[in-house]
């Protein structure tokens, strides 16, 4: 079922719809507060990100909040260094 503005649309449970499967890269649209963190968690769990957003001085700041929060994690032994570098 996908939720869409002004009620619920049914969608048949065959293969006609993507999968999660099937998922390799996400777009994240907005590198604000919000952005930046979902771009960063979808890397962590093993996708292909790429952030987009209004200007290109957004978007480098958004991933220096991404390289900053990686330092974070890494500071307090939650990731390792071969693990930054696949989100990277």
């Amino acid at each position: 079922m996908v939720t869409v503005v002004g009620g619920v649309k049914t969608l048949p449970a065959d293969d006609t719809v993507m999968s999660f499967d099937s998922i390799d890269r996400v777009a994240v649209l907005g590198a604000g507060n919000m952005g930046h963190g979902i771009a960063e968690v979808t890397a962590m769990g093993g996708y292909e990100v790429t952030m987009r957003d209004i200007e290109q001085e957004l978007v480098d700041d958004g991933y220096e909040q991404i390289a900053w929060s990686l330092d974070k994690l890494e500071e307090k032994d939650r990731l390792d260094c071969s693990d930054r570098k696949s989100v990277v």
